[in-house]
């Protein structure tokens, strides 16, 4: 992996990673507005579901 996907893997916010398909790996941001059905059912953070 470069230097420059580890500094995006490790600096990404909340919503955002590398996907690698292949030999490929490819960087994205998905965030969600946190009152959509979608994040609700997706979201994998525990601080979130201990105050919802």
């Amino acid at each position: 992996m470069s230097d420059d996907l580890k500094k995006y893997l490790y600096s990404s916010a909340k919503g955002g990673g590398l996907i690698r398909a292949g030999k490929v790996t490819v960087p994205f941001e998905n965030t969600l507005s946190k009152e959509s059905q979608l994040y609700k059912i997706t979201n994998t953070d525990p601080d979130y579901y201990e105050t919802a």
